[in-house]
């Protein structure tokens, strides 16, 4: 009898480590906010209100760059320049924000005919 229990045992212990296995490769991740609030929670509720009246405002990727050189680096500024052109030429991208992309304002009241620089 014991030889039985050793290959039930393997057994058992091949399907945990089956099943284990595809949870690894195949991860799944919950984005609903909803299931983080217990239900008649007045949280939920005013989540919900806001939600009807601004839309969800989680559909964006942030991409983070990183240069050994530094940020003021030409060479890297121009990589960082075609990687926003690229992006923004996706279908269905609605904005795309770089560096590269943004406008500084002026505030110093030492030049008043330069309120913007790019």
């Amino acid at each position: 009898m014991k030889p039985i229990f050793k290959y039930i045992s393997y057994l058992f212990f091949l399907a945990i480590l089956a099943t284990g296995t595809m949870t690894i490769l195949n991860p799944k991740f919950e984005f609903n906010f909803e299931d983080f609030f217990p239900q008649n929670d007045p949280d939920l509720d005013y989540f919900q209100s806001f939600v009807s009246e601004f839309d969800y405002d989680d559909n964006f990727y942030l991409i983070g760059l990183e240069n050994n050189e530094g940020i003021f680096d030409e060479l890297y500024l121009r990589k960082v320049d075609s990687l926003t052109k690229a992006l923004k030429s996706i279908e269905n991208v609605d904005q795309v924000i770089s560096i590269t992309s943004m406008a500084r304002k002026n505030t110093s009241r030492n030049h008043p005919g330069s309120s913007s620089l790019r």
